[in-house]
Parts: C-alpha cells; sequence; structure tokens
C-alpha cells in the first residue's frame, strides 16, 4: 500500500500540496483528466511547479522513487521562491 507513504511525505514537506484523484469515480469527468495526461496506470503520480510538470512522473506502488520525486521538487520550490 502506497497511501501510508504518501501521508508520511505530506507531513514531511507541508509547503508541497498533495492531490488525489480517484479516476474510477464515473462522474466529474476524472477519466477524460488521467487520458489528457497519460496515465495508463495507477497509481500515478506527477509533480508540478507553477502550473509545469517538472519531475518525471512516479508510476506503481514505488515507495523510494516517490520519495525521491518529492524530495527534488521539493528542493525546486525552495529555489524558486529564493
Amino acid at each position: 500500500m502506497i497511501a501510508p507513504t504518501v501521508e508520511k511525505l505530506q507531513q514531511q514537506h507541508p509547503g508541497i500540496t498533495f492531490a488525489k484523484l480517484d479516476t474510477s469515480e464515473e462522474a466529474g469527468g476524472l477519466d477524460k483528466l488521467a487520458a489528457s495526461l497519460s496515465v495508463q496506470s495507477l497509481p500515478a503520480f506527477h509533480f508540478y511547479l507553477h502550473g509545469e510538470e517538472v519531475v518525471p512522473q512516479v508510476l506503481g506502488y514505488k515507495k523510494r522513487p516517490l520519495e525521491e520525486a518529492v524530495a527534488k521538487l521539493t528542493e525546486m520550490s525552495e529555489r524558486a521562491s529564493e
């Protein structure tokens, strides 16, 4: 399960906004959003800074790559705010 890792990362990186989208919900058109983001497997993690995807997406239940991607995004965000 990846949820505990995501929750831990949220606590460790309060300056990063985490959003969870349930693409299995039929209402709301999230299937179209998933298609526009080229989501082919779940979970899929995307990383944005100022509206631009800045870190390669992480696919699947991969704890270490997810932690590394969030750390890189945090570093980029901190540099951008200097």
